[in-house]
């Protein structure tokens, strides 16, 4: 197999994936030759074959001891669509992507959440603008809000509303998932111009979530950036309590 997509030392490529994925049949695991290149690491993402609004879920590629790498199944034994994604240390990375029947069940998706509001230093903050993402949720709720704070060091805080409209379900834009992006969804955002948030005190900050998935409330709290998500700043990963439900 050929990437769709990569970028090596001093030259990139970007396409579209094979259309249609090539097809590896029914297996209880897949196993790649050996890569030829040192310092590279792989991960995968399995999505219902043929159902883009399905729930993705990401796995890890595992290297045995002679270098080969191998793929194991998530979910419930069915037909996926499997894109496999690499990087190399400072080398670059690859895309590409196949079919697969698995034959043998594997963990399911657990919920995660990341937030986003802040980015900058704590000595120069900028507004990122207001990010709120939550994805494999048992199902897709009805309604859904969100009170964002943001407090700083010495006690000052904002806070920030957001609310899909309550006259009509949430979108479904992938199934289990809800998300909040402003200023796109500006007029969803109640308490004080956005912009205001930039005026906090000095940091570091704490970031107070309430969120109310069809009449439930769970709460999280992340510090930021002590709590940024490597290789995805600004944001920050949210763990609520209780746990948000998970797919069964």
């Amino acid at each position: 197999m050929r990437p769709s997509s990569y970028c090596f030392l001093s030259g990139c490529q970007d396409g579209p994936d094979a259309d249609p994925l090539p097809d590896l049949g029914a297996a209880r695991e897949v196993t790649f030759d050996k890569y030829p290149l040192d310092g590279w690491t792989f991960t995968a993402s399995f999505r219902a074959a043929g159902k883009p609004l399905d729930r993705s879920q990401d796995a890890a590629v595992s290297r045995s001891s002679d270098g080969s790498l191998t793929l194991r199944p998530v979910g419930r034994p069915g037909a996926y669509d499997v894109h496999i994604f690499g990087r190399g240390e400072k080398q670059g990375d690859l895309s590409t992507g196949f079919r697969w029947t698995t034959t043998a069940a594997g963990p399911l998706p657990q919920p995660e959440a990341r937030l986003s509001v802040l980015s900058g230093t704590q000595d120069r903050i900028d507004m990122y603008g207001v990010e709120l993402f939550i994805s494999n949720l048992a199902t897709t709720p009805r309604t859904a809000s969100a009170g964002i704070t943001v407090r700083s060091s010495d006690g000052k805080a904002v806070t920030l509303n957001a609310e899909h409209d309550k006259n009509r379900p949430v979108p479904v834009q992938v199934e289990g998932t809800v998300s909040w992006d402003a200023p796109r969804f500006l007029p969803a955002i109640k308490g004080g111009p956005i912009p205001g948030v930039a005026a906090l005190g000095k940091g570091p900050y704490t970031y107070e979530i309430d969120l109310v998935l069809d009449g439930a409330h769970y709460a999280a709290t992340a510090r930021w950036p002590a709590d940024e998500i490597p290789d995805g700043a600004p944001n920050v990963r949210l763990a609520f309590t209780p746990p948000l439900r998970a797919p069964r």
